[in-house]
């Protein structure tokens, strides 16, 4: 059976700072890819991402 794995912002924020941890969620994004598990993002998290995104390169994104 597989895994349903729900990624939050800071899952994000630390894979891509390559904080402590982040080979966990590598590991995860992996089984993913690879059909093992079943990924999902909230909408929440989206939006949080891109407006981190705007912010810190202060871009416009459509």
């Amino acid at each position: 059976m597989k895994k349903k794995v729900l990624f939050e912002t800071h899952a994000f924020l630390a894979f891509f700072n390559r904080e402590e941890g982040s080979e966990i969620i590598k590991t995860l994004m992996d089984e993913i890819q690879n059909d093992d598990n079943e990924g999902y993002v909230a909408t929440i998290t989206q939006t949080e991402l891109v407006c981190l995104y705007k912010r810190n390169i202060n871009d416009s994104i459509a």
